[in-house]
């Protein structure tokens, strides 16, 4: 009986955790990540297959944008269990929703990113600094390429 019942809150505990966090609780964690809160980016990571529309993209933004604000962070981040090289690309794409209609705001930004991670040589940091800088250099690419007509 006792064994019954701790596997009955051991289930509910984990269909309550099942559940995308709220809007207010992403904003919260968001404003954690934009002081450079590296337990918040993580927890972050581990949240953004509960996550959907605005709250995926802003949690995303925010986590991309330590590219550049605190990039050794950010690669510390990006080594965790729930990062693979899709995930670090698609992360550090992501730039602040400003951006979205200039080109070339977004350009400055890739440039910066690149910039910033290449400052970092931590070796145990290579890999995902090299997944994210490739990222950031095709994107570059993509902005500098002739309007087709």
């Amino acid at each position: 009986m006792k064994s019954r019942l701790i596997l009955t809150l051991l289930l509910l505990i984990g269909i309550r955790c099942a559940h995308a966090p709220s809007s207010a609780a992403v904003t919260s964690l968001i404003t954690r990540i934009d002081a450079g809160d590296e337990s918040a980016a993580r927890h972050a990571v581990g949240l953004l297959p509960k996550l959907s529309g605005g709250d995926l993209e802003d949690t995303m933004r925010a986590i991309g944008a330590l590219a550049v604000n605190r990039p050794r962070v950010f690669l510390r981040v990006m080594t965790g269990k729930y990062v693979d090289a899709a995930r670090i690309e698609r992360i550090v794409t992501m730039l602040p929703l400003s951006s979205v209609d200039d080109d070339a705001e977004r350009l400055r930004l890739v440039r910066a990113r690149i910039d910033a991670l290449s400052a970092i040589s931590d070796a145990e940091l290579g890999h995902p600094r090299d997944v994210a800088i490739a990222a950031l250099h095709r994107y570059e690419q993509e902005l500098t390429l002739p309007a087709a007509h």
